[in-house]
């Protein structure tokens, strides 16, 4: 959630939306979205800052591959994700955003080869899925098992996704 744009602010508010840990100090903030990487940090600076990186709304969709595997969510031709490109790896698109029933998975993939880093968690209607959690494999496919389908079953629901 966006830091408000006037008023004080305090430095556990801004440890919460960057989602730090005590002990915390102005010099955890450098080179983190909308901060400088060195130099003085005044509290004014926190001003209408987010940690937020990048949301897409999908609208779920289900689909069979290999004749039976289902999924529920998006991918490229199946469903929608809205812009269905990565501010996190500079507008790459993503070409899949689901859970895999029979695998038991939430799945991410982007369309290039990318570093497994940028982002700390990613969450799914509120759900969170941290990256270190997560079977990164082919440079570009982020894997989470859970039994949890946080797509639903309901076509055409829409899911929020937000990256930290």
């Amino acid at each position: 959630m966006t830091l408000q744009t006037s008023g004080p602010i305090s430095i556990g508010q801004a440890r919460d939306e960057f989602q730090l840990s005590n002990p915390v100090s102005m010099s955890h903030f450098y080179g983190k979205n909308g901060f400088q990487s060195s130099g003085a940090i005044s509290f004014s600076d926190f001003y209408g800052k987010s940690n937020l990186l990048d949301t897409q709304v999908v609208t779920v969709r289900r689909w069979f591959e290999d004749g039976f595997d289902l999924y529920y969510g998006f991918k490229s031709g199946t469903g929608s994700c809205a812009d269905g490109t990565s501010n996190i790896y500079g507008g790459i698109a993503i070409t899949r955003l689901c859970y895999d029933v029979a695998h038991e998975q939430i799945e991410f993939d982007v369309a290039s080869t990318v570093a497994n880093s940028g982002w700390t968690t990613m969450y799914v209607n509120g759900t969170p899925f941290l990256r270190s959690s997560a079977t990164f494999s082919n440079g570009r496919q982020w894997r989470w098992n859970t039994n949890n389908n946080v797509f639903g079953t309901t076509e055409n629901a829409t899911r929020t996704i937000q990256w930290y």
